[in-house]
């Protein structure tokens, strides 16, 4: 799935490294289906990155998350935070992929943000 988030800065408790390809140490946190308030934890793999990545910077970038489960959670528009002990960023999922076998076939890609939720993850998050 293509994803845009905005990381925290370090001095403002982000990460103190960038997430590049291959990351897999950051937790993507969901809002509970089931519980009010409650929060869905997922891992993933960051196959690939297209903008940003060190702590302040926007982050455009692939995920595959490892739990099938996370798709349910991970639907186009929905906004998650990014966990690794505290919350240390915020985005929102762009688009959900197909299965590619190689990721060299990105119909996709087209300026990073469908619209219309370019708009609103700008206004809320930038």
């Amino acid at each position: 799935m293509l994803i845009a988030a905005t990381l925290k800065p370090s001095r403002d408790g982000g990460l103190r490294g960038s997430i590049v390809e291959g990351h897999r140490s950051v937790a993507y946190s969901f809002d509970s289906l089931e519980e009010e308030g409650g929060r869905a934890l997922f891992g993933a793999l960051v196959e690939r990155i297209y903008e940003g990545g060190d702590p302040g910077d926007q982050l455009v970038a692939v995920l595959r998350f490892y739990a099938e489960g996370a798709a349910v959670f991970a639907t186009r528009g929905v906004e998650f935070g990014l966990w690794y002990g505290h919350p240390r960023g915020a985005g929102i999922v762009v688009e959900v992929l197909p299965d590619y076998a190689g990721l060299d076939d990105e119909p996709f890609i087209a300026g990073y943000w469908p619209e219309p939720w370019q708009q609103t993850y700008e206004a809320d998050h930038l």
